[in-house]
């Protein structure tokens, strides 16, 4: 899917002086975790909300979910799993 390209912080990525446009697969992911349902007011009942299992022992509820909301938004899930310290996601767009 390609998209407007933002930075890191979120912004739109204007670093070239004008609009960029990427693939947006990624950025999808992250503002699907990082938003908590209601947030996206386009698609209120869309989000993970990540940041409220920081401190949940049991992480299966937390991937169950990432899972669910990554196929409602049309991604093909693969994998979602997670080590120690990382995340692993292997999710992508249908091709259409």
């Amino acid at each position: 899917m390609i998209d407007i390209k933002h930075n890191q912080d979120g912004h739109i990525d204007i670093s070239s002086g004008d609009i960029v446009y990427s693939r947006s697969t990624e950025q999808h992911q992250r503002d699907l975790l990082i938003c908590d349902k209601g947030h996206l007011k386009e698609k209120p009942e869309a989000g993970v909300g990540a940041a409220n299992y920081l401190n949940d022992e049991d992480p299966e509820s937390f991937l169950r979910l990432v899972r669910r909301e990554f196929i409602a938004d049309g991604m093909t899930v693969i994998k979602v799993g997670m080590n120690s310290e990382n995340l692993n996601i292997d999710a992508d767009y249908k091709d259409n």
